[in-house]
């Protein structure tokens, strides 16, 4: 069996963002150490998975998305791994920028 195309680029995002976020999660745990107030309860629990978690969940996901070929060729897993990478990569994005632009827009209006 073939596997499609597709698939290797979804597994390839997944990857990525993996990659990315294994980089990006200690930067923000540094970040929001210096804040005084209490993190948003998404934000803790990126942060509570930690780099090795997420890194570990992009590598299962991008695994899936290749070997579903191997033994499955429906359309409709296809878009429900497109669905999931979408809604994991902006879940742990949202999570990580919320507090940030929080803390921003509440400066400003202080100000």
């Amino acid at each position: 069996m073939r596997i499609k195309l597709f698939s290797w680029v979804l597994a390839g995002a997944f990857l990525f963002c993996g990659v990315m976020f294994f980089h990006v999660i200690p930067r923000f745990e540094t970040i929001f150490s210096g804040f005084a107030v209490t993190l948003p309860s998404a934000t803790r629990c990126v942060l509570a998975v930690g780099r090795f978690g997420w890194l570990t969940v992009a590598v299962i996901g991008g695994a899936l998305v290749v070997l579903k070929d191997l033994k499955f060729r429906s359309r409709l897993l296809d878009w429900m791994f497109l669905m999931w990478f979408a809604l994991w990569a902006v879940y742990i994005t949202v999570a990580l920028l919320h507090p940030l632009v929080n803390t921003c827009v509440i400066s400003i209006s202080a100000a």
